[in-house]
């Protein structure tokens, strides 16, 4: 039998106040003539967020202005909720490895 992993990378929503709304800004990129900004806003009910995705496309050439939206929800699972889950269904050796890439990272064997 052949062993099978997972590796998961997840957001660590213990360091999130989810008392108020919270904003993640990407920095800007030029693309053409335009001067591109992402950002996201993240509104919490309980474990629970709606994101909406915004891109806006600012032309530097003739002052023109174009705005996306992408609205999301998310479930906002801790990271030990999550290694337990895991384990529920048959992962052994679950592993939670913070410090090691921009967001943690679960791992198991099955």
């Amino acid at each position: 039998m052949v062993n099978k992993g997972i590796l998961l990378t997840i957001r660590d929503y213990d360091q999130v106040d989810k008392s108020k709304m919270n904003k993640v800004i990407y920095d800007p990129v030029i693309a053409g003539d335009d001067l591109v900004t992402f950002y996201q806003i993240w509104k919490f009910k309980g474990d629970v967020y709606d994101l909406m995705f915004y891109m806006v496309r600012d032309n530097q050439k003739n002052g023109t202005i174009k705005v996306a939206r992408w609205d999301s929800r998310y479930y906002a699972i801790k990271l030990e909720n999550m290694a337990k889950l895991m384990k529920a269904v048959g992962y052994a050796n679950v592993q939670i490895l913070k410090d090691c890439f921009c967001q943690p990272v679960i791992v198991g064997m099955k």
